[in-house]
């Protein structure tokens, strides 16, 4: 007996494991960046593209050392900010008369 959907099947499981090798393998979970600090030491630097956490190599120990991800949060009772008033014109017309006076 033959599959009606066979094709249909064979399709969908090729398409979700391109997009699974797209998503999860190919870019890897790791971001990797050079970090130079002003006291002259240079660091390698991973960041976790899914959880965003960020580790350090360490030469004098030759492991990674982890930060600690800092909160990105938003305070339940953090209230938005207050718009700033936009400038008021100026009147600019005196000036630009003085400058462009033709004297006879």
């Amino acid at each position: 007996m033959v599959m009606p959907y066979k094709n249909t099947i064979v399709k969908i499981a090729g398409f979700t494991m391109i997009v699974g090798f797209a998503m999860f393998v190919w870019p890897t979970p790791y971001r990797y960046a050079k970090l130079t600090l002003s006291g002259g030491g240079t660091y390698i630097v991973s960041f976790n593209r899914f959880t965003n956490n960020a580790d350090r190599f360490s030469t004098r120990e030759g492991y990674w050392v982890s930060y600690k991800r800092a909160t990105s949060e938003i305070p339940a009772n953090l209230e938005a900010p207050v718009p700033m008033p936009a400038p008021a014109p100026q009147d600019v017309t005196d000036e630009y008369r003085k400058k462009t006076t033709v004297k006879p």
